[in-house]
């Protein structure tokens, strides 16, 4: 049988533990939020997107396998030879705890590599 001492110690770990794990299990991504961080990431309107369906999984990335992935299938703006036409596209969206639901691409900025992140809850970030 534990003692108060130990059911309190008990009850204190359970409280602490279980926020952490609520923490790392991510909400579904909505289709709101992901038009909104395409439309931040492409710099245009939320009207401009409409989301065709979602597919939640598992991806590869660089190297190591995230849990929290959701590929999404929209209709979006596509500009060719000055003419803007609807096409289907299609992004993956990646989750975790400091960023929430994010978009990211690895570019070249003056000659140096940039990390670019549209993010749930940081908005847009740049890392160099």
């Amino acid at each position: 049988m534990f003692s108060n001492n130990h059911t309190a110690i008990a009850l204190s770990l359970l409280f602490t533990i279980l926020p952490l794990k609520a923490q790392t299990t991510p909400s579904p991504l909505t289709d709101e939020a992901a038009i909104e961080l395409l439309a931040l990431r492409d710099q245009r309107l939320k009207r401009d997107y409409q989301v065709a369906f979602k597919l939640d999984g598992e991806i590869e990335c660089h190297g190591i396998t995230t849990r929290h992935a959701t590929q999404v299938n929209f209709f979006g703006p596509v500009i060719e030879n000055g003419d803007k036409r609807r096409q289907l596209l299609t992004a993956n969206f990646l989750w975790n705890t400091k960023y929430g639901w994010f978009l990211y691409k690895i570019g070249e900025l003056r000659n140096r590599t940039h990390v670019f992140i549209w993010s749930e809850k940081l908005g847009e970030i740049e890392i160099d």
